[in-house]
């Protein structure tokens, strides 16, 4: 038996998982507010009692664990970004006296449930060559996360004929900090927000920009250098919601939606914040189908994409993930899709996890 689990500094999402039944179809699942518990051990042994409503079976079987963690894997270990727990999957693994732990990167976890998505899971916002229904995509995939930070990942395609070198056809899933390099401007608006942001941070990474953490430093850009119209009102949601803790991320998000129709308040500096991002969005989205020769396309995970779905499939995304000078032809026959499946993270820790037992 498994359980699977996807770790986050806001909630943890605990699965048990019988093989014959497979990880959509869990005999318990329960979701936990991560800073409730001080450690991963102490949401486990409560998933445990819950999930006891399966008396004189559990206590037999031999357990094997698989979680999708937010932060870096070394050596079987992980420091989460949001959280202040350390993970040890071996020290995990002789407390709770089961067979076997593995941590993987959220991401990582993300990339694992690509293959295994069903036709509800995403939607295509750019797909120059449909393939039919139960078709296998064949080739590399990327998948670019943003979500409060922003997460990349990829998935090495084996072919049939590589087969006779041990490996199993289909797809491997690795993990990449790639979020974290450097934020390269395209035009001469994004220079001016790269000098911009350098006077507050010493390395500037595509995280600061497009991402939750990133969105209000687009804004904060736009409102100290004057290029928009702000109205007052707005100004005073911002900088209340700054001094009570608020998410400025949904704030600005809500408010381009809305400046966005007849009936909401017009907010120019909040359409130029999504704008600004989603260009950007689209060419750190076509790098990374570069970087990874993703032949087999691009999936946009994380929070955010599944909230501006019907802006992505407008022109300006598709453009600036095109617009790869020579390389254009090569980046235009890469479909990309935006993964709906909230739980992607649990499906691909469970998947992996399924993927080790005998």
């Amino acid at each position: 038996m498994l359980i699977a689990g996807d770790i986050g500094g806001t909630k943890t999402i605990l699965t048990l998982v019988d093989p014959k039944r497979g990880a959509r179809d869990p005999l318990y699942e329960h979701t936990f507010s991560s800073k409730d518990f001080d450690c991963l051990e102490d949401i486990i042994n409560e998933f445990w009692k819950e999930a006891g409503a399966y008396p004189g079976k559990l206590g037999e079987m031999l357990l094997e664990g698989s979680f999708g963690v937010a932060g870096p894997i070394v050596d079987g270990c992980a420091k989460l970004s949001n959280l202040p727990w350390v993970i040890d999957a071996k020290k995990l693994k002789s407390s709770l006296g089961w067979k076997s732990v593995v941590l993987l990167n959220d991401l990582e976890a993300v990339a694992w449930s690509v293959s295994r998505l069903e036709r509800e899971d995403v939607v295509s916002i750019y797909d120059p060559n449909p393939i039919a229904a139960g078709d296998e995509r064949r080739g590399n995939i990327a998948v670019v996360a943003p979500g409060t930070g922003l997460g990349e990942a990829f998935l090495s395609y084996i072919s049939s004929h590589e087969i006779e070198k041990g490996l199993v056809q289909g797809h491997i899933a690795s993990a990449s900090e790639g979020g974290h390099t450097e934020f390269a401007p395209a035009d001469e608006e994004q220079i001016e927000l790269l000098r911009y942001l350098q006077q507050r941070y010493d390395h500037v990474s595509y995280e600061r920009v497009i991402s939750g953490l990133g969105i209000p430093n687009i804004y904060d850009f736009f409102h100290d250098t004057h290029r928009y119209p702000e109205p007052k009102e707005f100004r005073e949601i911002i900088v209340n919601a700054r001094r009570d803790g608020n998410d400025l991320t949904r704030i600005l998000l809500d408010a381009a939606r809305a400046s966005r129709t007849s009936t909401g308040m017009q907010c120019p500096i909040a359409e130029a914040v999504l704008r600004l991002f989603v260009r950007v969005l689209g060419q750190e989205t076509g790098n990374m189908a570069l970087k990874v020769n993703a032949t087999g396309g691009v999936f946009l995970a994380g929070g955010i994409p599944p909230r501006i779905l019907d802006i992505l499939q407008e022109g300006e995304f598709i453009e600036a993930y095109l617009s790869k000078g020579r390389m254009t032809g090569v980046v235009k026959h890469m479909p990309v899709d935006v993964i709906t499946n909230p739980k992607c993270a649990l499906l691909g820790a469970a998947y992996y996890g399924l993927r080790r037992l005998p």
